[in-house]
């Protein structure tokens, strides 16, 4: 068996992984510069733990909704990973930050915002 070969099917997967990786920025980068959110004073700092204990309930909810979504045969694959996308943008905002003002933190409600409405989208068919 050519080395290659056995390799192939890893190397796909490591080009999907990038790619949804990169598709995920540019949403966030696309939907940055489209919402221009206001910037108040008073929210300049990293996410304090109150801000992460706030987010997190609602995150949750919103991945149980979407999981439960998952085996819905009316759901495509690419309807359920519209909305899982800004899922992943805002776990991994969260793990990987920085969320540092009122912009990001703006931008941080915003995913949760449209995850919420794509969600609602697949649950109303």
């Amino acid at each position: 068996m050519n080395p290659a070969t056995s390799l192939q099917p890893y190397r796909l997967k490591a080009a999907a992984v990038i790619c949804i990786t990169a598709f995920t920025f540019c949403m966030l980068a696309f939907f940055a510069s489209a919402t221009e959110p206001a910037v108040t004073a008073g929210t300049v700092g990293e996410l304090t733990e109150a801000e992460r204990t706030a987010i997190k309930p609602k995150l949750q909810r919103l991945q149980q909704r979407l999981s439960e979504l998952r085996t819905n045969p009316a759901v495509t694959s690419d309807q359920w990973a519209n909305a899982d996308i800004f899922i992943k943008g805002v776990i991994w905002a969260l793990d990987f930050g920085p969320i540092e003002d009122a912009r990001d933190r703006e931008l941080l409600q915003t995913a949760l915002r449209r995850a919420q409405e794509r969600i609602e989208l697949l649950t109303t068919g």
